[in-house]
């Protein structure tokens, strides 16, 4: 998660663990959390994304940072794997979901990233994590299938 840092203050060196360094820009991308997990023998890494505010241009433009990401491998280089990247994007304003979806829609370099960007809105997750994704153009998207057998495991709370 992004509170998560190493570093210090005093050094110079403080930084969140979900810090994506980019090629070529000073300035990295901060995911609100990075995850993996293996579905089906494929290993797959999440950056995760909650977006609060009222403002789709400014969720826009934070999006687009993260087809730099994709783009340029960095997530990928940051834990050495070569493996599938998804961005998740969460929402907990239906207008700026719905907004984002259409701008990105019609921006030009966004339908090569469109698989690898899954949307949300927080009130679904609260009930259900794996249920509710989509793609941009509306069409479901199933990031997290689940077992036909459940994995007896303790929760964590």
């Amino acid at each position: 998660m992004d509170f998560d840092v190493s570093g210090s203050r005093m050094k110079g060196d403080f930084k969140p663990d979900t810090s994506i360094e980019l090629p070529n820009s000073p300035r990295p991308v901060i995911a609100d959390g990075i995850f993996g997990i293996e579905v089906n023998d494929t290993p797959l890494l999440y950056a995760v994304e909650v977006h609060r505010t009222t403002e789709t241009k400014a969720v826009a433009v934070q999006i687009k940072r993260y087809m730099d990401v994709l783009e340029s491998g960095a997530l990928n280089f940051k834990y050495g794997q070569q493996c599938p990247a998804l961005v998740c994007s969460i929402h907990t304003k239906p207008n700026v979901l719905k907004g984002v979806k259409a701008h990105l829609m019609s921006t030009p370099d966004f339908p090569v990233f469109r698989n690898s960007f899954l949307f949300n809105s927080a009130p679904q997750l609260d009930e259900d994590f794996s249920l509710g994704w989509e793609y941009a153009d509306g069409k479901p998207a199933d990031p997290f299938p689940r077992p036909a057998v459940p994995v007896k495991a303790p929760l964590i709370e």
